[in-house]
């Protein structure tokens, strides 16, 4: 599979954010 960028835009307030943003470095994957 080629690589693909992420790119999310988050608030530091935002709870579901925080998960999403820990989903994904816990899958290794770079945003």
């Amino acid at each position: 599979m080629g690589e693909c960028r992420v790119k999310i835009y988050t608030l530091s307030t935002c709870g579901h954010c925080k998960s999403t943003k820990k989903l994904l470095s816990d899958c290794g994957i770079e945003y």
